[in-house]
């Protein structure tokens, strides 16, 4: 299966869409929560080369946790939106979307569309995406399991030969 090569694939995604904003559309209304401030605020205070190079300035954010992404992140939300949470929630789901699609894509190439359309649906409506619609402080995991989805699916089209 090839992800968006057909109608089907085009529709199965606009209805993860529709289903996710339909669900978690009142996470919109939010406002900064738990550590959003926190990370805003080392987001904007670094340059993104070291929040991933520099132990000096990673360690403010987290002694404990190395966690780049999640501060490249906001970075780039706070480029693009400013400081609008709405929009930080927005892409949230976005990411939420992508990642109930690249499910939906990976359980596909070993089952058919109902199983796979149930399946991603109920990984959507579960408890967890529950709280990834309401708490960007985990975004970086939400984002780390597309990349990790999208190498699944590239390491699936590698021919056998190589």
């Amino acid at each position: 299966m090839k992800i968006l090569s057909n109608k089907t694939n085009l529709w199965v995604f606009l209805f993860f869409l529709l289903t996710c904003f339909s669900l978690y559309q009142y996470s919109l209304g939010f406002w900064w929560a738990w550590d959003d401030t926190q990370i805003l605020k080392h987001a904007l205070s670094y340059q993104p080369w070291q929040y991933f190079f520099s132990p000096e300035s990673w360690q403010i954010l987290s002694s404990a946790n190395l966690t780049p992404w999640v501060s490249f992140s906001f970075a780039i939300d706070a480029y693009l939106f400013g400081h609008t949470p709405a929009a930080f929630y927005g892409h949230q789901l976005l990411a939420l979307v992508l990642v109930v699609y690249l499910s939906y894509a990976l359980l596909r190439l070993y089952t058919g569309l109902y199983p796979a359309l149930f399946g991603s649906l109920l990984f959507l409506c579960a408890p967890a995406s529950v709280a990834i619609s309401q708490q960007l402080m985990i975004r970086h995991y939400l984002e780390g399991l597309i990349i990790f989805y999208c190498g699944l699916v590239c390491l699936y089209h590698v021919p056998a030969s190589c």
